[in-house]
């Protein structure tokens, strides 16, 4: 018998693009819900007491629905190590994010696979090094810090609109190396939230008024607006992301094509400033709530004797980051991660056919009694070198996602995050309103 010659990961991805979802699950534990909306109705509602419900009626893999999407849930830290780490290139990216994230941000490294994906994610690595990590945080700090002092001190101040708008602010400064926005920074913002919010447009059409709409329209402007700057940034000498990325050269020397360059400064800057306005959100929101590690927080800052975070800080805030972790493990930026499978493959001991949508949600392991000690209660010291209970799986605890596609700027948003955190404890004490339920 002649020996068939292996398909390479290129091939096998760009073959497995021309197919439809497999849809036949009827092997599997699980249900598909109400009619065109399945559990999407359900999960929205209340998407933790969701996966809990599933899990405890059907196990850690199991058939759903959400929306017009049909595929596979599959639960808890072992099936994460198996989706993510990915050594046999089962799972795609790609084509798990196609329908969801593609009309929004096409081209970014969530939507590439293998060979392609390592190519695309080097362009991005020198961005994030050590040394730039240390330029970043010199050029934010001063920032932060008159952007804090400019806050209304008068009732009626909301801390999510005004933080996400200084958040955009040092984004431009650090990732396109605008120094002053001027009224482009409202246009921006919305732009990035009207983008952000066609994710989970139901009817994806451009249809005048409804949320796919206002969608490709903040998408349009953003593409636009970086397409007019690309040709300045590949001739000056800038130290900013922007910069850097259409520098970088393919393996052929030629330059990265302008497309992949403006996906990828598009992506970053929504994710420099959106899923780190969330953390942020969730840790004053914690901090308020637990006041006793807050003070512990004040305290531990305050013996920095400077006023500004430097580099060399982050590794002495033991209890900041302790903070950090935990505010991630309860409050997870990512509620689901998305692939598809390449080939036949097996999860929890069923057989799972190519093209086949799996689902897997981080912030449930982050809450399974199985492996965290009173999982629902606000417990940094969780995070001590003494309990270390994040250490007793390797992907029980992955705020950031895990494997290949693990958050590229996972160092720089902790950075600016704790950043933040210690200028405003420094300046004041926070305090939720009485009866403030979140």
């Amino acid at each position: 018998m002649m020996n068939m010659p292996e398909l390479s990961e290129q091939t096998a991805a760009a073959d497995y693009k021309r197919h439809p979802d497999n849809r036949d699950l009827g092997h599997l534990p699980g249900s598909y819900g109400l009619p065109f909306f399945g559990q999407a109705l359900r999960s929205v509602y209340n998407f933790h007491d969701f996966l809990q419900d599933q899990y405890r009626r059907y196990g850690p893999v199991s058939r759903t629905q959400m929306s017009t999407d049909r595929g596979v849930l599959a639960l808890g830290p072992e099936i994460n190590r198996i989706v993510l780490l990915d050594k046999e290139s089962n799972f795609s990216s790609e084509m798990g994010y196609e329908r969801g994230m593609a009309p929004f941000f096409p081209g970014g490294l969530m939507l590439r696979d293998f060979d392609e994906h390592r190519m695309q994610r080097r362009i991005m690595q020198s961005a994030f090094k050590t040394t730039s990590l240390k330029r970043y945080i010199e050029v934010m700090g001063p920032m932060i810090r008159d952007g804090i002092e400019a806050w209304p001190k008068q009732p009626g101040f909301l801390f999510y609109p005004s933080i996400k708008k200084l958040l955009l602010t040092v984004a431009a400064r650090i990732f396109i190396g605008e120094e002053q926005l001027g009224d482009q920074v409202h246009r921006l913002n919305q732009a990035f939230q009207d983008t952000v919010d066609g994710l989970n447009s139901l009817i994806r059409k451009e249809i005048p008024g409804l949320r796919y709409y206002r969608a490709q329209k903040g998408r349009r402007y953003l593409v636009d607006y970086f397409r007019r700057m690309l040709p300045l940034k590949r001739k000056e000498e800038g130290i900013d992301m922007f910069s850097l990325f259409s520098k970088e050269r393919m393996e052929n020397g030629e330059l990265f094509p302008d497309e992949d360059v403006i996906n990828h400064i598009n992506f970053l800057m929504m994710a420099a400033h959106d899923t780190t306005t969330s953390a942020l959100c969730s840790m004053v929101y914690e901090l308020g709530l637990h006041e006793e590690w807050q003070e512990r927080v004040r305290a531990e800052g305050a013996a920095l004797n400077h006023e500004l975070l430097e580099h060399e800080d982050l590794d002495k805030l033991v209890e900041l980051d302790r903070v950090f972790r935990e505010v991630l493990r309860l409050h997870g930026p990512v509620p689901m991660s998305v692939r598809r499978t390449v080939r036949e493959c097996e999860l929890g001991g069923y057989p799972i056919a190519p093209h086949t949508i799996i689902m897997i949600a981080p912030s449930f392991s982050h809450y399974m009694e199985e492996w965290w000690q009173d999982p629902y209660r606000f417990d940094p010291e969780r995070f001590t070198d003494e309990r270390s209970e994040y250490k007793r799986h390797p992907f029980m605890y992955i705020p950031f996602g895990g494997g290949a596609h693990k958050c590229i700027g996972l160092h720089f948003a902790a950075m600016q995050t704790k950043s933040v955190i210690h200028q405003l404890v420094q300046r004041y004490r926070l305090r939720l309103p009485e009866g403030y339920a979140q």
